[in-house]
């Protein structure tokens, strides 16, 4: 499975452009707004299966515009200070993206994170 890295750098598509929000920086800005697990919480929680959320930019060519959505990945590895998530929700239905798209990104992205729900 071919994962793209997009950590501290926009991806170019055929229609748009995109990058992922630093949150860290965003819950400094906004501290009401935006709560995210502290360090502690963050080293205990993220690891392969819980989910995060994070914050995509994207930026369209035609009609020019600019949004930011949320998106859910699922937590399928970690090497070092990077993690790699597997897009589980249709936040980018409308885009090139599909579900089940692989994506890098660093903890300073993750706005919350979601244990794993067991299956019955």
């Amino acid at each position: 499975t071919k994962i793209r890295e997009v950590h501290l750098k926009i991806v170019s598509m055929n229609v748009i452009r995109w990058t992922l929000v630093n949150a860290k920086s965003l819950q400094k800005k906004f501290p009401h707004r935006y709560l995210r697990p502290d360090l502690s919480e963050m080293e205990i929680l993220l690891k392969k299966g819980n989910q995060v959320r994070l914050l995509a930019k994207l930026i369209r060519k035609e009609p020019k515009s600019i949004r930011v959505k949320f998106i859910r990945l699922e937590i399928v590895k970690r090497e070092g200070s990077l993690y790699y998530g597997r897009l589980i929700d249709d936040g980018f239905i409308d885009t090139e993206l599909e579900r089940s798209t692989y994506f890098a990104f660093r903890s300073e992205h993750v706005l919350s994170i979601l244990p794993a729900t067991k299956v019955a």
